[in-house]
């Protein structure tokens, strides 16, 4: 009986532990399953998971749709976007030539934050981000952005400029310029001078701006006849047109203390080619002593036009061109209003007295000789001419004078001891009845000597 009920008791304790057993491996089995589909969903959601499946789904014509819209904005109207493209070296991108890093300054548990590398430069930033868990509290990533992150700011920095006559056109990778293009509206060529600069009928051209460009453009000119011209460039800058024939040119002489003025503009000392000039008309004069103001030529060359030349004093009183015969303009030296009076004043007398001389023939003649070579220094030019020409006024016939003009100009001063002037003369001799005109044009140099300015040297200036 005892056995019996021993029996029994280690059965039941055995079909409890059977049982027991049963039950913690269905929880075990239960929690295993539930644990493993944890890990599955954990595994599936991790950022590196999400980032794996993006680059398997994202080929390579998603990443030129992000070129492609980027370029969008920044490719301007002369040049291609695909071209571009492809000249930055961007055509090749796609998932298997990025590489994925974490971008440490910006990661976070919140924010993963991933900076795509292209052939070792950055190109774009990824972000993800979650809003949802699944049941098991376990964050659902997703991709949030695509940036493109390249620097490309130095690689649409070519800025070219064109500078053209303006009327001629312009291609930039055969599309034509527009006016909306020309930021200069008057450019001057280079060698025009200084003096003709912004003068109107002076060639010049137009300058158009283009900027924001990727690569260095096809630029082509075309003239009025349509026919393509040469280019010269200069790094980013174009230059077409030549200038009109400048073959006009001046030569002037003047004294260095005023200035030469050219078409207005004072010319510099740097156009002076000789100083210290001799005064043609004071040759042979050295005898005398007289100072001689420092008189210069400018020569200044490529007019276009036939240049207004002036000369100036200090206080900016224009001086009278002395015209000599000569093709190179000369300037007298001027003289104060009281002196210029002064010689004025001898200058007629001795023109009086030299024509009354002349006129006057055998009357009177020894009296108007010796009148007039009272004016003359002893020795020169002018007495001697005057001495020698006593036997042939001798056989003139005695005229009567009646002056219709007697004017005295070109005053120039070389200094306080000599001066020369011009006597031009308009007179009518009259014989019993017989009317004879003379006109003309003595040239007359006064030299101080002994004294007093006397006469050395006459000279027809016509």
């Amino acid at each position: 009986m005892g056995k019996i009920r021993s029996f029994f008791k280690r059965s039941r304790f055995r079909t409890f532990l059977i049982v027991y057993s049963l039950v913690l491996l269905v929880i075990v089995v239960a929690a295993l399953f539930v644990f493993s589909r944890y890990l599955k969903v954990y595994e599936a959601n991790l950022p590196q998971k999400v980032l794996d499946k993006f680059f398997e789904e994202a080929d390579k014509e998603y990443w030129h749709s992000l070129l492609s819209e980027k370029f969008d904005q920044k490719v301007g109207e002369f040049e291609d976007k695909e071209n571009v493209i492809e000249k930055l070296g961007f055509s090749d991108v796609d998932s298997e030539t990025l590489s994925c890093h974490k971008n440490i300054k910006e990661y976070t548990d919140e924010t993963p934050v991933y900076t795509l590398r292209f052939k070792g430069g950055e190109f774009a930033e990824l972000r993800l981000r979650s809003d949802e868990s699944d049941s098991f509290g376990v964050k659902k990533w997703k991709v949030d952005t695509v940036k493109l992150s390249f620097d490309d700011s130095l690689a649409n920095d070519v800025r070219v400029t064109v500078t053209v006559p303006p009327e001629w056109s312009v291609t930039l990778n055969g599309k034509t310029l527009g006016k909306d293009r020309v930021t200069e509206n008057r450019v001057d060529y280079p060698n025009i001078s200084e003096f003709e600069q912004g003068m109107e009928g002076i060639p010049y051209r137009i300058r158009y701006t283009v900027d924001g460009l990727f690569d260095v453009p096809e630029i082509k000119v075309f003239g009025e006849d349509g026919n393509e011209e040469l280019v010269d460039i200069d790094g980013y800058d174009y230059y077409a047109g030549s200038e009109s024939a400048l073959t006009k040119s001046i030569s002037a002489v003047v004294c260095d203390k005023y200035t030469l003025l050219v078409n207005g503009v004072p010319a510099d000392e740097k156009y002076i080619v000789e100083t210290g000039l001799p005064y043609t008309f004071l040759d042979g004069m050295d005898q005398y002593g007289i100072e001689y103001p420092n008189m210069v030529r400018y020569e200044i060359k490529g007019f276009f036009f036939e240049p207004e030349v002036k000369a100036v004093d200090a206080s900016g009183r224009e001086l009278e061109l002395v015209d000599d015969g000569e093709e190179t303009p000369y300037y007298e030296l001027e003289v104060d209003e009281n002196r210029e009076n002064e010689y004025a004043s001898l200058a007629e007398e001795f023109v009086r007295s030299y024509i009354k001389y002349t006129a006057d023939g055998r009357d009177n003649l020894q009296e108007n000789h010796e009148r007039v070579l009272s004016y003359t220094a002893y020795g020169s030019e002018a007495d001697t001419v005057i001495r020698q020409s006593y036997y042939g006024v001798y056989w003139n016939n005695a005229y009567k004078v009646i002056y219709n003009e007697l004017e005295l100009y070109d005053f120039i001063s070389y200094g306080d001891r000599a001066f020369s002037c011009k006597a031009k003369y308009d007179t009518v001799f009259t014989y019993y009845g017989i009317r004879s005109p003379k006109v003309g044009v003595f040239r007359i140099l006064f030299v101080n000597t002994g004294g007093a300015f006397k006469v050395v040297r006459l000279t027809n200036a016509e």
